[in-house]
């Protein structure tokens, strides 16, 4: 471990961004669990599946990836998926400071993994917030990116348009008498005033979970598939705030994303009410090389809530991404 942290120590003052030591011993593309210093901070990700690489980060703003892990096994048949906890979630070891979540961190912090795991050309998939990550990605280092799997995201949350999308789809949920009460016990939380200024109880009461499914019987359904993985799944508080203190972007996504000429497949459930029908239309609307994947009677997670059509559908639609091999959709 000390010839290690040298060699990492001499590579930092000759190269500062591109620093990176792994703290296992195994090699850093072993299938598994592994820890590795990149950007200065320690990484946890986990690799798991074959094929072409493609890297799956947490969203960013809080949860940990053992929900992705434990439920997205069958796309490991096509990746080999690199899932990684985003700095300050999961097992991930937090910035030192809160304006250390900005985009350009994230997707500094992507490439910098992909470096240390010798992949000339990766994958990038990202779902909701993770979604923006994976295109920013995209805008930042394009000769990396092989192809986008962008799931149930938007392509700039907080602006005019995706604001006023979110109250629609607020309204309508209460058309659904199961949840009601819960959109009613939430809207001060939402609408009231600023989201970032929710206490740590807030930010970690499950109340608003079923409101993310497409119905209350589907939520039950899937929570009761998952619920180890559910459980496991961890929210950091400081990742929250710190994304809030980063304020993300440093400029407007949706000004930028015709300027990505990769392959995109972009899904979203019909039923999403945070990152909508209408928001993945717009996506596909600016977005030049993409396509448009529409799962039915599911919400803000599609391949939990209708796995069998999720993954057959992507697929299908993955030999028109350029995926480098024929492979059976059935």
């Amino acid at each position: 471990m000390r010839t290690r942290l040298s060699s990492w120590l001499v590579l930092s003052l000759l190269c500062p961004g591109c620093a990176s030591v792994s703290l296992d011993t195994q090699s850093p593309r072993a299938q598994g669990e592994h820890r590795a210093r990149l950007n200065g901070l320690e990484l946890w990700y986990q690799i798991s599946g074959s094929g072409p690489v493609c890297i799956f980060p947490t969203p960013g703003w809080g949860p940990s990836s053992d929900i992705y892990i434990a439920s997205m096994k069958p796309l490991e048949e096509q990746f080999t998926i690199v899932y990684l906890d985003t700095r300050g979630t999961g097992r991930s070891e937090r910035p030192q400071t809160p304006q250390e979540y900005t985009s350009k961190h994230f997707s500094d912090d992507l490439d910098a993994l992909r470096r240390h795991i010798g992949a000339k050309r990766i994958w990038v998939m990202g779902h909701s917030s993770g979604g923006i990550m994976a295109l920013h990605y995209a805008l930042t280092y394009p000769k990396q990116i092989e192809g986008l799997l962008i799931l149930d995201s938007l392509a700039n949350g907080g602006d005019e348009f995706s604001t006023e999308e979110l109250r629609v789809r607020w309204q309508a949920l209460k058309e659904h008498p199961p949840f009601r009460p819960i959109v009613e016990a939430l809207t001060d939380l939402w609408f009231g005033g600023s989201w970032c200024d929710q206490t740590e109880a807030q930010f970690k009461d499950p109340k608003g979970m079923p409101l993310y499914f497409s119905t209350m019987d589907a939520y039950e359904k899937t929570y009761a598939a998952f619920k180890t993985a559910w459980d496991s799944t961890t929210f950091s508080y400081d990742a929250f705030q710190g994304t809030c203190a980063s304020a993300g972007l440093d400029f407007s996504l949706v000004d930028h994303l015709g300027q990505i000429p990769c392959p995109t497949l972009l899904v979203v459930g019909a039923a999403d009410f945070i990152c909508s029908l209408k928001e993945a239309q717009r996506l596909h609307l600016l977005l030049p090389n993409s396509k448009l994947l529409v799962i039915e009677k599911a919400g803000h997670f599609p391949w939990i809530e209708q796995p069998e059509e999720f993954f057959l559908w992507v697929r299908k639609y993955l030999p028109a991404m350029g995926y480098p091999k024929k492979i059976n959709s059935k």
